[in-house]
């Protein structure tokens, strides 16, 4: 997939709580406009404007012990596209597609002790249900989408993709249950533990593709299962600078762990963090081509990622993925920041795999770099914000950036 540059966009939120009858209204709406300053392997993509409204409306209700909150949503989003030729994607696009998802759940607790401390300890059983009827979508160019991985969080997302530019179908209840330790003493969360899955009522038909020369297909029967993985999540609190977390997936059909995630943290103050990752992806590198679920399509990936001052008012920020399949980083940032009490100044660069070049697969990579400088209290200049990119790459990155302390 090649890497599109946003340039401009313009996001625009509305929230309005407490309305009569106790509804909620909101709405969401964004206008993007889409380069790409160079095309890997020759192919000359689409760029274009994309225009994407969402107004919703909930009723939430709680209880002390038990909530529900019914939601109802109107995704309606139109493209405006050139360079259209080599890919016979259409010149204009539109799309409006409804979205009913209904969130529930119960919340017990319990005082326990441990290892002579007391521990507040929670049950917390969720049920979530989603309704989004068929739409066609394979003319619509990938601008910024791709698959989310099926994790806890995500089981209570009513999209399986990121971005705008898939929406996918759905008729399905997904289930789960988080229990949770809590220190007394200190209020800190020890102990989070999550396990859940979905329950699919119909094929899924949207996907990013409908080539069956790809792995992602309506017809490959991930997408025609009625039972998705079993996803557990586990983080624990060493102490207040260093935690562990775990992701995995577990599928009841092939008796497989579909995916795995490990990763350490370590931030004994603000802006001094250290993460360590590694992830494995069974049949997840969709770059070779095959279908069938073979060790060829296995990925595992290492992650090192840091923020760190080196010298007074100057600090450093990091990153390093790795793919040990192919033998390729999948990304590197590097970046450096000067900040004092009046001013501040920063350089982030990234380098950021795209995709394997024919005859040699030879790793291909988008290049980009980011200038800012502030006057705090004023405002900002430069080339682009990469804080949306930071705070991606680096978990825990929390910006100050500009910003009076």
């Amino acid at each position: 997939q090649n890497a599109y540059r946003r340039f401009p966009q313009l996001i625009l939120n509305g929230d309005y709580p407490d309305q009569p009858l106790g509804l909620n209204y909101f709405i969401s709406n964004e206008v993007t406009h889409f380069e790409i300053l160079k095309t890997p392997g020759g192919t000359i993509p689409p760029i274009g404007n994309r225009l994407h409204t969402q107004p919703g409306v909930s009723l939430p209700l709680s209880w002390p012990y038990f909530f529900i909150n019914p939601r109802l949503q109107l995704a309606m989003t139109d493209y405006n596209l050139y360079q259209t030729a080599q890919t016979q994607t259409p010149n204009s696009k539109h799309r409006v597609l409804p979205i009913f998802d209904i969130a529930s759940g119960l919340a017990f607790n319990r005082d326990i002790r441990l290892f002579n401390h007391p521990f507040q300890q929670t049950l917390e059983p969720q049920v979530y249900y989603t309704y989004i009827p068929y739409r066609n979508q394979a003319s619509i160019p990938l601008f910024d989408t791709t698959i989310n991985n099926l994790t806890y969080d995500q089981l209570f997302n009513y999209n399986r993709f990121s971005g705008l530019d898939r929406i996918g179908d759905a008729n399905q209840l997904a289930a789960g249950v988080t229990t949770r330790l809590i220190n007394n003493e200190s209020g800190l969360e020890k102990v989070r533990l999550g396990v859940g899955g979905i329950v699919y009522f119909a094929n899924r038909l949207v996907t990013l593709s409908n080539s069956n020369t790809n792995t992602d297909n309506p017809e490959n029967q991930v997408n025609q299962q009625r039972l998705s993985p079993i996803t557990g999540s586990l983080s624990y609190h060493v102490n207040p600078a260093w935690s562990l977390g775990a992701n995995a997936l577990w599928n009841p059909t092939s008796r497989q762990i579909d995916s795995t995630t490990l990763n350490l943290h370590y931030e004994p103050k603000l802006q001094h963090i250290i993460n360590l990752n590694y992830s494995f992806v069974r049949n997840g590198d969709y770059f070779t081509g095959i279908v069938t679920n073979t060790a060829q399509n296995n990925v595992k990936v290492t992650d090192l990622s840091f923020e760190w001052p080196l010298i007074r008012d100057i600090s450093a920020v990091g990153r390093w993925s790795h793919d040990w399949k192919i033998n390729h980083f999948q990304n590197l940032l590097y970046g450096v920041q000067y900040d004092t009490c009046c001013w501040a100044f920063r350089f982030v660069g990234e380098r950021t795999f795209t995709n394997l070049a024919a005859p040699n697969n030879t790793p291909q990579y988008y290049n980009g770099f980011y200038l800012q400088f502030a006057l705090k209290g004023l405002s900002n200049v430069g080339s682009g914000d990469p804080t949306g990119l930071l705070t991606r790459s680096i978990p825990g990155y929390k910006t100050q950036f500009g910003q009076e302390i």
